[in-house]
């Protein structure tokens, strides 16, 4: 439930515990790096953090064997309904991108504990395949869609019902000011929307225009990945 030993530990009155894990590094969910604009996509963590959703410090992010990747966690609102994994390190290739997936709440981004292509590691191999693509072939733009039939993604452990992602500018749901990024490090963040296709195949450019434009202004719900069923 996006919590951390911390957490635990000072939630219920285990002081010693406590005091023994921050010496030896732990961090808790409410913990803010005070640096966090020097740090690596400080700019966008901040911009995320500030928009979307609570973002958790970098220690608890499942881990990424892609050099130039990192991954992070935003808690959408502060709540533990729906959260966002997305990349940092994409900014590196112009133009300027970052993906996010979202997730619901309790889905475990543990940073080790599931064997590769387990359903639970999708979003995280699935986001390390997408920033393989976009240093090696240029980054991913609007309505872009990454099939599940597609090679390259077709031995991840795709969710039940899902055909397919499309690159989505999606408008964030925020109750608060949005800071805007520099000129020369303006972002373009997309979120990957599911698509389940019809009887008829996969959507044509006019449908996926259509399709692309509904998920823009539609909810988290209307855009979050479904979970695997419970091992």
């Amino acid at each position: 439930l996006n919590t951390a030993p911390l957490d635990i530990a000072n939630t219920w009155g285990f002081t010693e515990i406590a005091s023994t894990l921050r010496k030896l590094g732990a961090v808790s969910i409410m913990d803010i790096m005070e640096g966090r604009p020097e740090e690596f996509g400080g700019s966008i963590v901040t911009f995320v953090h500030n928009t979307a959703g609570w973002v958790l410090p970098a220690q608890l992010s499942p881990f990424t064997n892609e050099k130039g990747l990192e991954l992070r966690v935003s808690c959408i609102d502060g709540k533990n309904k729906f959260k966002l994994l997305f990349t940092i390190g994409l900014f590196a290739k112009s133009p300027h991108t970052e993906l996010f997936i979202c997730l619901p709440g309790d889905w475990p981004l543990t940073q080790q504990g599931f064997p590769p292509h387990s359903p639970w590691v999708f979003p995280v191999e699935l986001l390390s395949l997408l920033a393989r693509h976009t240093f090696d072939n240029g980054p991913l733009s609007e309505g872009f869609l990454i099939r599940r039939s597609d090679a390259v993604y077709a031995d991840l452990a795709w969710p039940a019902g899902v055909d397919a992602f499309v690159a989505v500018d999606k408008a964030w749901d925020t109750k608060t000011e949005k800071e805007t990024i520099p000129d020369d490090e303006k972002v373009m963040l997309y979120v990957l929307a599911p698509v389940k296709f019809t009887k008829k195949g996969e959507p044509d450019a006019v449908a996926l225009r259509a399709l692309t434009q509904r998920k823009r202004t539609a909810s988290w719900a209307s855009v979050v990945t479904p979970a695997p069923d419970p091992e």
